[in-house]
């Protein structure tokens, strides 16, 4: 019964040691309200210029990535809530709006001259 006992608390103390990690990929669909006319429809979804979006959440850090390569890595607050500005060579300027542990985010460009925001949706 004492080496029940024991390995019980050792798989317990041992499994909270490890890094909670999620990934996920995502898409973002125009909010047509909120955009220009010429916005790309779908964020992810087939235009070579906004490639799709993967999530890494590894112990309360965000990275952003795409086939190209890592976008960003911040820190994560504990009630998850981001806003954080990016720039992608060539691209543009966005800024990523949400929570993480909902993974509710709207991203948006930061120019006056192209407003687009999309809403991300992951898969």
């Amino acid at each position: 019964m004492r080496a029940t006992w024991t390995l019980a608390l050792l798989t317990i103390v041992g499994f909270s040691g490890f890094a909670h990690a999620e990934k996920w990929q995502a898409r973002g669909e125009l909010l047509a309200d909120q955009s220009m006319t010429n916005c790309a429809n779908n964020y992810g979804g087939g235009r070579e210029l906004y490639p799709a979006p993967s999530f890494d959440f590894v112990d309360n850090t965000l990275s952003l990535s795409n086939k190209y390569g890592v976008i960003f890595t911040i820190a994560v607050p504990a009630d998850g809530a981001i806003k954080h500005a990016y720039a992608w060579p060539s691209v543009g300027s966005f800024v990523i709006l949400g929570n993480v542990k909902s993974r509710e985010f709207q991203i948006s460009t930061t120019s006056y001259q192209l407003v687009c925001r999309w809403k991300v949706i992951p898969q």
